[in-house]
């Protein structure tokens, strides 16, 4: 027969707390999948929606966010002309709903990419040249410059090159300007650099390129009028 010595006794009594203490975990996390199922497994788990996603292609996606702590996103795959998904993250604290596919992200700059995307379709379906002067599609474009006025290409829209100062009237918008008052008001932006040399991160020079972009292609755009430049800038 085996005494039970003191220390035998607080061994056992802590291996009996420990495995309650598991216990109410694991009972906790059924309780969880029971009433929140969605949830659970949107925290934890990429799905796909639409057409067939490739394992493969998922797992990256999830094992990516993961990897960046990233709590959620959503990737659209575009695939003869059809849209498939890979969905994965938690629910929207604005909204409480899951992401999806109809989720609103703020992707910023990135759009820029985008961006150079068309404007190189264009280019492959011979609509423009990286070479051509805005001018050339857009007439009524005008920097107060103007050797920038009549020589500034379209490549030079993307390369942050213009010669404009940083932000240049983003404010512009922020306090409710259209975007053809926007492009317009470049016109009485000084120079502070130079031009095809120096770097400058503008951004209405992109939404200039936004908008040959879909002209070329057919699109519609938004009906605004805009100020007529004068004939010399004020400075």
């Amino acid at each position: 027969m085996t005494s039970l010595q003191p220390g035998n006794t607080v061994s056992m009594a802590a291996g009996r707390s420990d495995r309650s203490a598991k216990a109410m975990l694991l009972g906790l996390v059924a309780l969880a999948v029971a009433l929140f199922p969605e949830s659970l497994r949107a925290a934890g788990f990429c799905r796909s929606e639409g057409e067939a996603v490739d394992s493969a292609v998922v797992q990256y996606v999830s094992d990516s966010l993961t990897k960046f702590h990233v709590p959620g996103g959503a990737v659209g795959i575009v695939r003869d002309d059809k849209i498939s998904y890979v969905l994965c993250g938690e629910r929207s604290k604005s909204s409480g709903k899951l992401i999806g596919a109809d989720t609103v992200f703020q992707i910023g700059s990135l759009t820029k990419g985008f961006l150079a995307t068309t404007m190189a379709i264009m280019v492959d379906r011979g609509k423009m040249k990286w070479s051509d002067r805005v001018a050339l599609h857009d007439p009524k474009f005008a920097l107060g410059d103007r050797r920038m006025r009549e020589e500034l290409q379209m490549s030079d829209l993307l390369a942050q090159r213009s010669g404009l100062p940083p932000y240049a009237n983003d404010m512009v918008g922020t306090l409710g300007a259209s975007q053809d008052e926007m492009i317009a008001s470049l016109f009485y932006v000084e120079p502070d650099r130079r031009p095809w040399v120096d770097y400058s991160y503008v951004n209405i020079p992109q939404m200039e390129a936004a908008r040959i972009v879909a002209k070329l292609d057919g699109l519609p755009l938004p009906r605004t009028s805009a100020p007529s430049p004068s004939a010399s800038p004020p400075w």
